[in-house]
Parts: C-alpha cells; sequence; structure tokens
C-alpha cells in the first residue's frame, strides 16, 4: 500500500471494531477503538479524512452517553463533528457541479447533528431542504 494508506485501513478497522462493540453494548471496548481510530486519522492528510474523523466524533459523543460520562463529554465530541460538517455543508453548496447525493449526504450529517444540539426546528428546515434536493433528482 502508498505510504499513509496503512494508517487509513487500520483507521476504518478500528472503526468497525467499535462499531461492532457498540452493538454489542461493549460500550468501553468501543470507546478504546474509536479513540485509536481517531489518533490514526489524526495522523493522516486532515482534508481527505476529516468527514472520517467526523463520523468518528459523532459516534465517541454516543459513546460518552452510554457510558454514563454525561452530555458535557459528548457535547464536545457533537461540536467537533458538527463544525467539519457544516464546513463540508457550505463547501458543497458552494460547489457547482456537486451531485444531489452528495448534497443530501452533508444535510444529513448536518441535520443529525442538529438534533443532538436540541435545535429541531433547524434540523427539521434541513430534513425538507434534503427532500426538495431529492426531489429535483
Amino acid at each position: 500500500p502508498k505510504y499513509g494508506e496503512t494508517d487509513k485501513e487500520l483507521a476504518l478497522i478500528w472503526e468497525y471494531h467499535g462499531d461492532s462493540s457498540f452493538k454489542l453494548a461493549e460500550y468501553g471496548d468501543a470507546d478504546i477503538s474509536y479513540k485509536r481510530a481517531t489518533d490514526l486519522y489524526q495522523k493522516g492528510d486532515q482534508d481527505e479524512l476529516k468527514e472520517s474523523l467526523a463520523r468518528i466524533m459523532l459516534k465517541k459523543g454516543n459513546t460518552q452517553i452510554l457510558l454514563g460520562h454525561g452530555s458535557s463529554r459528548a457535547k464536545l465530541y457533537y461540536n467537533v463533528s458538527f463544525q467539519i460538517w457544516e464546513t463540508v455543508l457550505e463547501k458543497d453548496r458552494s460547489t457547482e457541479d456537486v451531485t444531489n447525493a452528495r448534497l443530501c449526504h452533508s444535510l444529513y450529517n448536518v441535520a443529525l447533528l442538529y438534533i443532538k444540539k436540541g435545535e429541531i426546528d433547524v434540523a427539521e428546515k434541513l430534513f425538507k431542504e434534503i427532500l426538495d434536493v431529492a426531489e429535483g433528482d
């Protein structure tokens, strides 16, 4: 593999391990696996891996709540994910040749994080926008 590819693939394996542990209600193991994935993603190309990092931060936030660490820790992870996804959405909206599927993907992730922040009305507007974009296909 190319230099750096190994870290990216290993990070994905750790992420999958975390997902499996999470589904088996092994939240401590999931948290450790997500931490290892995060460390590897942060060593790579930040532009290329920012969405992977945002995805992990969302999962780490969910895990923190189920570990009983309270919402304050989870909010930290949700905020990191939110900032990344908002930047991605802003870029997608300004890109002339963005596909509808790509735009819907970004909108969905931002809407989901607005729900985590308790801003349901903003999330609802974004979900309506997703429907409008999807109907444009």
